[in-house]
């Protein structure tokens, strides 16, 4: 039927537009101003790169890289799309709850691993010494490469978790934005 074709792709538009609009008042909000047309193209960046590179490992770096292209410093451009990443997880596991409420479906654990790197230091360095402990006792070849990205990682949401203390304002409407979004992404595969 065409015209649920038509309404996923409305649909589909629309998830882009907000996501364009969440990480620009991100961007705003820590003083760098992006146009809304350049924000859509970030975003479409990062869907195509995801869309190509195993397990969608490819978007966010690339759409750092354009930023940095067009003068967006590469720390605003990381704690913006961090935020955001968070906020769609948080928000993935509330539509997963509501899933698990009205369809008694499982529920993944994955926002616990986030809470816990986002916000508990001491617990994630506990994590990551097992991590280095398994990997060791297996003889993993690139332990050190493992370590160093893990630490990157970590650093990375621990930078994202002083600035969320900071400004609980727009973290909390990032999750908002963020609900609606993937209510739309959702009804994409309804339509």
């Amino acid at each position: 039927d065409g015209k649920y074709i038509v309404l996923a792709i409305g649909v589909m538009f629309l998830n882009i537009m907000i996501e364009s609009l969440n990480i620009k008042n991100i961007l705003s909000s820590l003083g760098k101003n992006v146009t809304l047309r350049s924000m859509i193209e970030y975003t479409l960046i990062s869907f195509f790169f995801s869309g190509i590179t195993p397990a969608s490992g490819g978007g966010q770096p690339m759409e750092i890289y354009y930023m940095k292209k067009d003068g967006i410093p590469i720390t605003f451009s990381t704690i913006a799309l961090l935020l955001e990443t968070c906020s769609f997880h948080i928000v993935t596991i509330i539509w997963g709850i509501l899933g698990v409420i009205f369809n008694y479906k499982l529920l993944t654990n994955s926002l616990i691993v986030i809470l816990i790197c986002l916000f508990s230091k001491r617990l994630s360095d506990l994590l990551i010494n097992l991590f280095i402990k398994i990997l060791t006792k297996f003889r993993y070849s690139k332990l050190d490469e493992a370590v160093n990205n893990v630490n990157s990682a970590l650093a990375q949401y621990h930078k994202c978790s002083k600035y969320l203390k900071q400004h609980k304002t727009i973290f909390i409407k990032s999750i908002l934005v963020v609900f609606f979004q993937i209510l739309m992404y959702y009804t994409v595969v309804y339509f």
